[in-house]
Parts: C-alpha cells; sequence; structure tokens
C-alpha cells in the first residue's frame, strides 16, 4: 500500500477502488489510518537514517511543493502548498541515502532543525558542506557554521538564458568553459575508482574561468558565483542539488 502510494503514485482512492474489484472492501479511512499507522512504526528507521545521513561532510538540499490536504478542509477538498524538503549524499559517497522531511511551508528554520543548528555545546548542529541552489531559506545555516557549496547547474542555466534570448557573446563562452568541466566530471565518473587528482589537475583552468565568470554579474543568479569548487575532496560540482532525488522519489 505504501510502495503504491509513495512510490507508484497510486491515491487511497484509487487503491481503494482497485482493492474492490479484486473482491476486498476496504474503506479509503481504513487505508488512511493503515498510512498512518505505517508511519509511527517507521519513524524509528527514519530517525537512524537522518542520524546517519548527518555524519556525513557534505550533502545535497533541495525542497519542492506538495499539494497537501489540511484536516480542516477535507469537505471542500481544498488543498494547500506544503513542501517536501530532501537530505541526500553525494554521488560519489559509498553510502547513498536520501532523506524527505516533511513541512507545511518553505520557511528556512526547517533546514535548520534537519540539520540540528544552531546546536549546543552538549549536542553541536551539523556543520558540513551544503550543495543546494541559491534559496534564500539555507541562508541562516550559513551564518551557523555550515559551507555554502553552490549548485553550477543552476549557474550554468542563467548564461544559457543569456545566450539563447539574446546571443551574448558572455553566455557563449560561459557555456564553453561549464562543457569542459562537465567533460571532467563524466570522465571522473567513469572511472573506478575516481581519480582525484586527475580530476584537480584537469579542473584547475576552470578556476581561472570562474574569477571571469564571477565578473559577468548580470548572468548569474548567484552573482559573485559563490562556489566552494572542492576539487581536492572529490565532491562534486555539477550536480543539480538534490533535484534529480526529488524528481525520481517525491512522494
Amino acid at each position: 500500500m505504501l510502495v503504491a502510494k509513495y512510490l507508484d503514485h497510486l491515491p487511497l482512492y484509487r487503491q481503494e477502488a482497485i482493492f474492490e474489484r479484486a473482491g476486498h472492501a476496504i474503506a479509503r479511512s481504513t487505508l488512511a489510518q493503515w498510512v498512518g499507522e505505517c508511519g509511527v512504526q517507521l519513524q524509528p528507521l527514519v530517525d537512524a537514517l537522518s542520524a546517519e545521513l548527518l555524519r556525513h561532510p557534505v550533502l545535497h538540499a533541495d525542497e519542492t511543493p506538495v499539494a497537501t490536504l489540511k484536516p480542516a478542509n477535507l469537505r471542500d477538498g481544498k488543498t494547500h502548498r506544503a513542501y517536501l524538503w530532501s537530505y541526500c549524499t553525494t554521488q560519489f559517497n559509498p553510502f547513498q541515502a536520501v532523506v524527505f522531511d516533511f513541512a507545511e511551508s518553505l520557511g528556512g528554520q526547517h533546514a535548520r532543525d534537519f540539520l540540528g543548528l544552531p546546536g549546543s555545546q552538549d549536542k553541536p548542529g551539523w556543520q558540513g558542506q551544503l550543495v543546494c541552489d541559491d534559496f534564500a531559506g539555507y541562508k541562516a545555516c550559513f551564518e551557523l557554521g555550515v559551507i555554502e557549496v553552490g549548485c553550477m547547474a543552476h549557474e550554468r542555466r542563467k548564461f544559457h538564458e543569456l545566450w539563447a534570448n539574446h546571443g551574448s557573446q558572455v553566455g557563449e563562452q560561459a557555456l564553453k568553459f561549464f562543457g569542459q568541466l562537465y567533460e571532467v566530471e563524466r570522465q571522473v565518473a567513469r572511472a573506478a575508482p575516481p581519480d582525484r587528482g586527475w580530476r584537480e589537475r584537469r579542473s584547475a583552468g576552470f578556476f581561472l574561468a570562474s574569477t571571469w565568470l564571477g565578473r559577468c554579474d548580470a548572468a548569474s543568479r548567484h552573482g559573485d558565483l559563490r562556489f566552494q569548487m572542492l576539487v581536492s575532496t572529490g565532491r562534486p560540482r555539477v550536480r543539480h542539488s538534490a533535484t534529480p532525488s526529488l524528481r525520481c522519489r517525491a512522494w
């Protein structure tokens, strides 16, 4: 039932009809109650996975809207916009995990709560490197010790728009720089195990390019290209924050 609802995107009213065709009269309210009971039983697993995730020094984060029906609106069927916050390990981490944190708003406090910020002396908050887009909700995390790692794919998009819409030579040159970096990433991904030293040497030229790109504020959502390009530590720079995880697994 949970797999059908959250992975196959079958709402409970459809599952109710499917069970009825099979000769099982299971009311939708009963299915909803089972979903809630399963959630309670699975919460310790979610807590353990979240704790393990926060032991890793680099995480990706993203958020996506979901339509939610509040109990007060059951009769009129009106939904409101809630959000799934996604946190996952990097593509090069042998521990592959994604945690979805449901919240009724887009407030940055939800990200801080998940990361345990600001933390205390007895229980310090997470102090790693967070790969994300330029959403303002993450900014307070960076003031509390988290290192911001900008999403290169989001940055590339602005230069592509500049080139596609205005024929900009600046945008065209920037896309060539991004293409060179992406090719390095593709070659590293095919290596087993990835050669971090080779990656650092091949990407060195892009650091000079990033200085040039940083002067192109009009094309950049991030303005001064606030990127920590962690080539030497083998951490990814090209991925769309946690967006692929949301596309593949969003509930």
